[in-house]
Parts: C-alpha cells; structure tokens; sequence
C-alpha cells in the first residue's frame, strides 16, 4: 500500500516526463524543417540564403556538418586529408558527415567507387528514419557520379536507382531532377541504341521543357546538344542547345554550377572544330587556361580533354609541333589518372614487405633474449650445463643461418617485384596509349573523314538523280574531286600523326638503365650499364624483344648468381648489335644449363635463334657468370 507521499512523488515524475516530451517534441520537427529548408535552398543554388538559414539557427541544426556540406557546394572548400572510412550513421549528424565524405571522395580525390559505398551507407540509414530530405540528397548525388565517372557498374543497376528515386521525390525540384538523370543516363548506357535515346527524347520531351530550375535545364541542353551533334547529326540544334546552356550558366554560382560551365565551354570549342572554325575554338581553349579552376580531380579528369582538343585544333592548322606538344600533355595528364591503380598495388606490396621486415626484427630480438638466457645458463651450471650451452649454440647458429636466408628471400622478392611493377607500368601504359589511339583515330574518321565522304556521296547522289537537266557539269565532277582529295589528305595527316607518336617513345637504353636502377638493392648489388655506340633508335618490335632478353637476365643474376657485382654492356656495330651481361657470382656448369629450366636460358636462346642471332655462355662455379649474345640489325 502507497502512502500519499509517494503518490504525489511518481504523480510528479510522471508529470515532468510528460512535459520534457512535449516540449521536445516541437524542438525536433523544428530542427527537421530547418534541415529541409536548407538543403532546399542549396540544391536550387541560393547559397546565401542558405548560410542565413544556417546562421540563425545554429543552435537547432548539426551546423559544422551543413557548413562544410554548403562551403563544397558554393565553393569547392573540400577537406583537406582523405576523409576516414568509417562514421557511425545511427544520428544525422554521422549521415551528414558520411555524405560530405563521399562528395569529397569523388571531387577532389576521384575514389568514386569508394565514394558510391559510402553514399549507398548514408541511403540505407536515410531510408530507415523515412528522411526523405536526405535520400533525395543522397541519390542526387549518387546520380551524378554515374554520369560523370566510367565505375563499373551493371547495366540496369541504374534504371532500379531511379526508380527507387523517384517513389522519394518529395517536390518538384526532385521530379525535375529525376527527369534530367534518367535522360543523361539513358542517353550514356544506350549510347549504342540511338532508338532507345530517341523515344526517350520525343516521349518526355514536354516534361523536359518544363523544367523550371535553371542548374538542371542546363544539362538538359548540354544533353541535348550531345544528343543532336551524335545522334540526329542536326548541327544547327546541336549549337542552339549549346548556347542556350551557355546562357542559363552565366550568372550562376556553386562549385558544380562552375564544373558544368567549364564542360560547356570546352563543348562549345569542340562545336566551333566540328564546323571548320578552328581558330575561335583555340581563343575559347587559350581563355580557359587563362582562368584555370581549383585543382581537384574533378576539374582535372575535365581540364584534361583540354590539351586533346587544342592537339586537334592545332593538327588542323598543320602546326604540328604544337599538336605534338598538347598531345604529350594529354597523354601525361592521362597516364598520372590510370596510374592510381599501380599505385595502390605497390602500397600494398610496401606493406607487405615493412610487416616482413617487422617480423624479422622480432625473430632477432627473440634469438638475442634465448641466447642471453642460455649464457646466463651456462654460467651458472656444471659441465652439464656447459654441454646444453653448446646445444643450444649450435641451435641459435642454425636460427641465425635462417635469418640470413629470410633476409636474402626478402630482398630478391622485393627486386622481383620492383622488376615485375616496371614490367606491368610499361604494359599499362602501352596499352592505354594503343587504346587512346584508337578512340582519337575513330574519332578522327567519324567526325573528319567521314564528314568528307558523306558530302561526296551527296555530290555523287545529286548527279545520277539530275544527270540529264544539269548544265555545269565538269564543275560538278571538279568540286566531287576536290572532296575526295580532301579525304585523301586527312587520312595521310591522320597517318603522319600517329608515326610521330610512335617516334617520340624513350627507346632501349633508357628502359635499360631503368632497370638497372631498379635491380641496385641497398650494398648487396650494384648493376652498371655500358653503351657504345647506341646513337640511334632501332625498330620498335626488335627494343622491346632485347629488352626483355636483358630483363630475364638481370632477374638470373638476382635469384641465382648471389652477385654482388653486375655489368651490361650493349654496342652498337654498322650491322649488328652486341649484349654483354656478366656477374661476380657464383657461376654455374654451362654444359648443363640445358638442365636448369628454372633459370629461364633456354627461352632466351630461343630468342636469340628467332632473331637470327648468337649466344655464348661463359660460366664456371665460383668464378662467375658471361652472357655475349650478338643481333643483326
């Protein structure tokens, strides 16, 4: 039975429960409508209003998080270290912050596949307390990394990310917006479907000219103009489109307002070179470097295509030093992007290798404590424990015979991996030069030479349908053979271009003395190279053949020789080129290297025979090793 007292006393709790809910209650749906408004503001591009907002209402708002979140937006102030991995997303304030992780990750550092992740951890705890404001914001964003980065992604993972993006839309921004990235997207996954793209267009295109925010009716027209100058070939709406983007960009402010007008000038370039005005497009390209933007990778991964279209703009006034010289900052700028890959590899062998070397370490300090305690041991015993100290020696010298073995294990691995991250780099980049050549070469034919063609073709059409009414014929035939003489001439120029990319490679010596630098571990091997006479290139195949003959060797003397020493020696007589690799090794029975399969000499005399060379081998055990291979040239 509860006294009076401790009735009035759990009344009184009760009460002030009651309370604190009701009053906490106005408080959050105050803070959730101060959310919304701000990034409604922000995704129309009212960046003052925004900070207003912010600014008077701090107190309410997770404010570091949107103040960083509105300093990306309206100015491209991204966070200066690589933002962590991992946020606790179980408040707003982590699905905040998490988000402005994942815009940076894909804007300044270009990890967009780990910025996806991220986006798609925000999502799911956006979904979960039903934030409509947040999964819009969320799948904008997500959106506009598919659009703009080549990640490898499943062909219809998209059409399921609209829709799940369009069931949230909770205003007609985000129906806006959702009707622009189904367009882009459609029109980038069916680049090959021009079908798909086209009833797209022609079904939606009242809601897509009803687009009322300005941002997002100009990549309308940037999409428009890219659907026309690819698609329907109408280059007169191609460029109507493209102004029109131009002047809904002008006046706006925002870091990606400022992307989107950077892409849409270069746009506008490459429009002026489609229709034969080469020297307006070179000033839009000069103007540009002139007022260069913040350096991030998503301006950068833009900025990029600069140096390829001015190769191009320059190739067409036959100033082909020029052409030769942007081109070579293309490809740099393009080679630095595609080595991020190699890079990350060879982070995760340098881990490797500082966890063994770490391991080592500990080994010894193991072995130097087990020997102080034998000592120790030994002193203190008899004869008896004289002999167990000599056991015990004789164990700790075999440990320490091991270590050195390890030592020497960790250092040919580590040569190995040095020779084979070259080998790989160098694949990479031919390959990625072949591929980039390709790409410009079709390009070259679809936009130049096919252009050329297709006005002869016309020509030739409009003589068979009026053969028999036509009065100035040979000016007819004259004007059909200066246009395949203009096509004769661009595909030579097309030829002469991609020979001088070919010539402008390092060549043998270079890659060899590369490797030799490589192959130089600490004091345990010192690789020197010699050249006579080696003043000019030799045929491509034949280098990169020699190449990997003296790359073989080199990794012989690192895994077998036990050399301290090593010289290559490479001389260039009038018909013939002469290599010498030898070492202070251990040499081995030459009479028998048949046998050694491992050793890799009977591929690389196979070699020799192939290029109708010859190859010695002087060896003898404990004296060293002599490789002469000479190669007519």
């Amino acid at each position: 039975m509860l006294t009076q007292h401790q009735l009035d006393n759990i009344t009184l709790v009760r009460t002030t429960i009651f309370l604190f809910f009701v009053l906490l209650l106005p408080l959050t749906s105050f803070a959730q409508n101060e959310v919304k408004a701000f990034f409604d503001l922000t995704k129309r591009g009212q960046y003052l209003q925004a900070q207003d907002l912010l600014t008077s209402h701090s107190d309410a708002l997770p404010a570091f998080e949107l103040q960083t979140y509105l300093s990306i937006m309206k100015e491209g102030n991204f966070p200066e270290k690589r933002p962590p991995a991992q946020i606790d997303v179980t408040s707003r304030t982590g699905q905040l912050r998490l988000l402005n992780n994942a815009i940076t990750l894909y804007a300044k550092f270009g990890d967009e596949v780990a910025a996806f992740q991220q986006l798609h951890t925000v999502l799911n705890a956006a979904k979960k307390h039903q934030d409509s404001v947040l999964v819009c914001e969320v799948y904008r964003n997500t959106l506009e990394i598919y659009e703009r980065f080549h990640i490898y992604i499943e062909d219809d993972s998209y059409d399921y990310m609209l829709k799940d993006y369009w069931s949230w839309a909770y205003d007609t921004f985000e129906k806006e917006a959702h009707t622009v990235y189904a367009y882009r997207l459609i029109q980038r996954f069916h680049y090959k479907q021009p079908t798909v793209v086209s009833n797209y267009y022609q079904t939606h295109w009242n809601r897509l000219e009803d687009i009322s925010n300005s941002f997002l009716a100009a990549k309308r027209d940037l999409t428009h103009y890219v659907y026309h100058q690819d698609f329907t070939r109408e280059m007169d709406s191609a460029a109507y489109y493209l102004k029109r983007a131009l002047h809904l960009l002008e006046n706006k402010d925002g870091y990606f307002e400022a992307e989107r007008k950077r892409a849409a000038a270069i746009n506008r370039a490459s429009y002026l070179m489609l229709i034969d005005q080469p020297q307006r497009a070179l000033s839009i390209f000069d103007s540009l470097e002139r007022h260069p933007p913040a350096t991030n990778y998503l301006f950068q991964s833009l900025d990029k295509f600069i140096d390829y279209r001015k190769a191009l703009v320059y190739g067409s006034l036959n100033r082909e030093r020029d052409s030769l010289i942007a081109m070579n900052r293309y490809l740099s700028k393009e080679l630095s992007f595609n080595q991020a890959d190699n890079l990350q590899v060879v982070s995760e062998y340098e881990t490797k290798y500082q966890t063994a070397e770490k391991e080592k370490q500990l080994l010894i300090e193991k072995d130097k404590r087990t020997q102080n305690r034998n000592i120790a041991i030994g002193l203190g015993g008899g004869l008896a424990a004289v002999l167990l100290l000599s056991v015990l020696l004789f164990k700790n010298s075999k440990k320490k015979q091991r270590i050195a073995e390890q030592e020497r294990e960790i250092e040919i691995q580590k040569k190995e991996k040095i020779l084979k991250e070259q080998e790989l780099n160098a694949i990479d980049a031919m390959i990625a030069g072949q591929e980039k050549e390709r790409q410009r070469l079709a390009s070259d034919l679809h936009d130049s030479v096919g252009a050329t063609l297709s006005a002869a073709k016309l020509q030739f059409e409009h003589l068979k349908k009026n053969k028999n009414q036509l009065t100035a014929l040979d000016a007819l035939f004259e004007k059909t053979g200066t246009l395949l003489d203009e096509a004769y001439t661009e595909v030579r120029a097309m030829a002469h271009v991609k020979h001088s990319g070919v010539i402008a490679k390092e060549g043998l010596l270079p890659a060899v003395e590369k490797l030799a630098k490589n192959a130089s571990f600490q004091q345990s091997l010192r690789v020197e190279v010699q050249d006579f006479g080696l003043t000019e290139r030799l045929e491509p195949s034949l280098e990169i053949a020699i190449f990997r003959m003296i790359q073989e060797l080199v990794t012989n003397i690192i895994k077998h020789a036990n050399a301290s020493e090593a010289t290559i020696s490479i001389t260039q007589h009038e018909h013939s080129l002469s290599i010498i690799v030898e070492d202070n090794g251990k040499g081995f029975n030459a009479s028998k290297f048949q046998q050694k399969e491992g050793m890799g000499l009977s591929s690389i005399e196979r070699r020799v025979e192939f290029l109708e060379g010859t190859m010695e081998i002087d060896a003898t055990p404990g004296k060293g090793t002599t490789i002469l291979i000479d190669i007519p040239i």
